[in-house]
């Protein structure tokens, strides 16, 4: 099986824990930041799921290929009951080179700003959602703060969600590099 890292309390911008025990990762954390491919966040959603705590906020920097659906799907009976947020970047602000596993990165390439409220087709903007759609402020503060980068919110996950911008950059990009 693939282990998988659980990373919790960036907001300080660094990491303070490691590990694949998704109950040790998540004990005492409220925001909870899913960074990778979309085909690992179902596995990771229920992994976390019966460990995240009330009035948390669960998202991811790539929100593309149903990660609202995901993890609507995985946490629908809580969300209400235990006033959890989904949220998600429709872009990563960064890309990130590990330079010791699980310790630090080399950050690449930041963007200048992160939205969350309307399309822009910059490729130097990128978008963040929340459902409930009350919490977006909230989230654009988090991501603001975590990032240093402005951040404005979008009318709701759909936006996010079936946008497919990677499966449209992509091919072209791979094309190139065989050509």
């Amino acid at each position: 099986t693939n282990s998988l890292t659980f990373v919790k309390d960036l907001g300080n911008r660094h990491i303070n824990i490691a590990s694949s025990d998704p109950q040790e990762a998540c004990k005492g954390s409220k925001f909870y930041l899913i960074c990778g491919p979309a085909h690992i966040h179902e596995e990771i959603l229920k992994k976390i799921a019966p460990f995240v705590e009330k009035d948390s906020f669960v998202g991811t920097l790539y929100g593309q290929g149903s990660f609202a659906w995901t993890a609507y799907a995985i946490l629908k009976n809580r969300l209400q009951k235990d006033n959890i947020t989904i949220w998600a970047l429709l872009n990563v602000p960064s890309i990130c080179k590990t330079i010791t596993y699980g310790e630090s990165v080399s950050v690449i390439g930041p963007k200048n700003m992160l939205k969350l409220k309307f399309f822009h087709p910059s490729h130097l903007l990128s978008y963040c959602a929340a459902y409930p759609d009350y919490q977006k402020d909230k989230i654009c503060n988090y991501v603001d703060d975590m990032f240093g980068i402005p951040t404005v919110p979008l009318p709701n996950l759909l936006c996010i969600t079936l946008t497919p911008s990677n499966q449209i950059i992509h091919p072209g990009r791979v094309y190139g590099f065989l050509k």
